[in-house]
């Protein structure tokens, strides 16, 4: 496994455990952190709102953070999109290419907190993530990377992703929303974290 994490987590880094989890117990082959508490400015910058909405026209998952950076994954997984898109461009293109390669994700919700400079320098380049998210989407929407069913726009309703009931068993795996992508591998989001390791 191999686990991305921004250097000035300080002790809320702990909870990266929860992504560890959803790897090692084979929920998906990728797991990213997104904010635990549903608030409407989070995610929302016009850089986060257009990756959503290339990821979305290339896969048909619209995430929740589209440019989360905090993830764990299979050697596999990271095989898969080598070699990374450059700058901020590399969350999306991650989201883009192991969705179309077959591989699973799932967003986890986790508590982190930063405590440096890291916490500022998307904030202070928004342009640049703008530009290297655009980028890294169009190179990809070029050279006609997407799922087979796939296109620009809303899916037809025989190819969206279906929604899968959550789990009952809440002690192994807590309240899990399922969804299924177009002929790719199982997109999960988790609406509650799991127990740190």
């Amino acid at each position: 496994l191999l686990l991305f994490l921004s250097a000035d987590l300080g002790e809320s880094a702990v909870e990266a455990s929860a992504l560890v989890e959803a790897v090692v117990t084979h929920e998906a082959d990728c797991a990213i952190a997104v904010p635990p508490a549903e608030n409407p400015a989070v995610g929302r910058s016009l850089a986060e709102n257009m990756a959503r909405s290339g990821i979305r026209r290339a896969t048909g998952w619209e995430p929740q953070g589209p440019l989360a950076e905090q993830r764990c994954l299979t050697r596999e997984a990271l095989n898969a999109v080598m070699p990374f898109a450059s700058g901020y461009g590399l969350e999306p293109a991650m989201a883009i290419d192991l969705l179309v390669g077959g591989f699973t994700v799932v967003e986890v919700p986790c508590a982190f907190t930063h405590l440096g400079s890291d916490h500022t320098i998307g904030e202070l380049n928004r342009n640049a993530r703008y530009a290297d998210a655009w980028w890294a989407i169009q190179h990809r929407r070029l050279r006609g990377v997407r799922l087979a069913a796939s296109a620009p726009g809303t899916l037809a309703a025989a190819n969206a992703p279906k929604v899968l009931p959550p789990s009952t068993d809440t002690a192994k795996s807590p309240a899990l929303l399922s969804l299924t992508g177009p002929g790719s591998g199982l997109v999960m989001t988790k609406s509650s974290t799991a127990a740190p390791a």
